[in-house]
Protein backbone atom coordinates (compact mmCIF):
# COMPACT_ATOMS: atom_id res chain seq x y z
CA UNK A 1 0.00 0.00 0.00
CA UNK A 2 1.52 3.35 -1.06
CA UNK A 3 0.25 5.18 2.04
CA UNK A 4 2.40 2.96 4.27
CA UNK A 5 5.52 4.29 2.61
CA UNK A 6 4.31 7.84 3.19
CA UNK A 7 3.71 7.18 6.87
CA UNK A 8 7.21 5.81 7.23
CA UNK A 9 8.56 8.98 5.61
CA UNK A 10 6.84 11.14 8.20
CA UNK A 11 8.13 9.04 11.09
CA UNK A 12 11.61 9.03 9.56
CA UNK A 13 11.60 12.82 9.53
CA UNK A 14 10.57 12.93 13.19
CA UNK A 15 13.25 10.39 14.12
CA UNK A 16 15.95 12.30 12.21
CA UNK A 17 15.22 15.49 14.10
CA UNK A 18 15.13 13.70 17.46
CA UNK A 19 18.39 11.84 16.89
CA UNK A 20 20.28 14.94 15.77
CA UNK A 21 18.86 17.01 18.61
CA UNK A 22 19.54 14.53 21.39
CA UNK A 23 22.76 12.91 20.17
CA UNK A 24 24.54 15.71 18.35
CA UNK A 25 23.29 19.07 19.58
CA UNK A 26 22.62 18.20 23.21
CA UNK A 27 25.58 15.83 23.53
CA UNK A 28 23.40 12.90 24.68
CA UNK A 29 22.55 14.83 27.84
CA UNK A 30 18.93 14.38 28.87
CA UNK A 31 17.52 16.19 31.88
CA UNK A 32 14.69 13.92 32.97
CA UNK A 33 13.31 16.38 35.50
CA UNK A 34 12.87 19.08 32.84
CA UNK A 35 10.74 16.79 30.66
CA UNK A 36 7.75 17.23 32.98
CA UNK A 37 8.22 20.92 33.79
CA UNK A 38 6.21 23.49 31.87
CA UNK A 39 9.08 25.98 32.26
CA UNK A 40 11.92 23.46 31.89
CA UNK A 41 14.56 23.22 29.20
CA UNK A 42 12.22 21.38 26.83
CA UNK A 43 9.23 23.70 27.22
CA UNK A 44 7.51 25.31 24.26
CA UNK A 45 7.86 24.76 20.55
CA UNK A 46 11.10 24.74 18.60
CA UNK A 47 10.36 26.41 15.23
CA UNK A 48 13.68 25.24 13.77
CA UNK A 49 12.87 21.62 14.57
CA UNK A 50 9.37 21.99 13.11
CA UNK A 51 10.83 23.46 9.91
CA UNK A 52 13.38 20.65 9.69
CA UNK A 53 10.63 18.04 10.12
CA UNK A 54 8.56 19.74 7.41
CA UNK A 55 11.55 19.69 5.04
CA UNK A 56 12.10 15.98 5.71
CA UNK A 57 8.42 15.21 5.18
CA UNK A 58 8.25 17.23 1.97
CA UNK A 59 11.21 15.40 0.46
CA UNK A 60 9.99 12.00 1.67
CA UNK A 61 6.45 12.57 0.38
CA UNK A 62 7.41 14.50 -2.76
CA UNK A 63 7.48 11.38 -4.93
CA UNK A 64 3.85 10.68 -4.16
CA UNK A 65 2.89 13.99 -5.81
CA UNK A 66 5.72 14.64 -8.27
CA UNK A 67 6.66 11.66 -10.48
CA UNK A 68 10.23 12.91 -10.91
CA UNK A 69 10.77 12.43 -7.14
CA UNK A 70 9.39 8.86 -7.09
CA UNK A 71 12.81 7.36 -6.19
CA UNK A 72 12.80 9.46 -3.01
CA UNK A 73 9.36 8.15 -2.09
CA UNK A 74 10.51 4.54 -2.49
CA UNK A 75 12.99 5.15 0.35
CA UNK A 76 10.80 7.58 2.27
CA UNK A 77 11.94 6.65 5.81
CA UNK A 78 15.62 7.13 5.00
CA UNK A 79 15.01 10.28 2.96
CA UNK A 80 12.91 11.80 5.75
CA UNK A 81 15.41 10.76 8.42
CA UNK A 82 18.51 12.16 6.73
CA UNK A 83 16.84 15.26 5.25
CA UNK A 84 15.24 16.30 8.55
CA UNK A 85 18.39 15.46 10.51
CA UNK A 86 20.60 17.52 8.21
CA UNK A 87 18.10 20.39 8.13
CA UNK A 88 17.75 20.38 11.92
CA UNK A 89 21.52 20.42 12.36
CA UNK A 90 21.92 23.25 9.84
CA UNK A 91 19.10 25.33 11.32
CA UNK A 92 20.06 24.73 14.96
CA UNK A 93 23.75 25.52 14.78
CA UNK A 94 23.30 29.18 15.50
CA UNK A 95 24.98 30.72 18.54
CA UNK A 96 21.67 31.17 20.38
CA UNK A 97 20.55 27.60 19.84
CA UNK A 98 23.97 26.19 20.71
CA UNK A 99 24.05 28.21 23.95
CA UNK A 100 20.59 26.93 24.89
CA UNK A 101 21.69 23.31 24.35
CA UNK A 102 24.86 23.86 26.38
CA UNK A 103 22.81 25.31 29.25
CA UNK A 104 20.48 22.28 29.24
CA UNK A 105 23.43 19.87 29.13
CA UNK A 106 24.92 21.52 32.25
CA UNK A 107 21.75 21.00 34.33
Amino acid sequence: APWLCGGRGGWGAVAGGLVVDSWTLRGRALNLEDLDLSDGGYAGWNPRAIAATAIGCFLAWGGFIFPVLKPLYDYAWFVGFFAAGAAHFALATTKTETAEHAEIAER
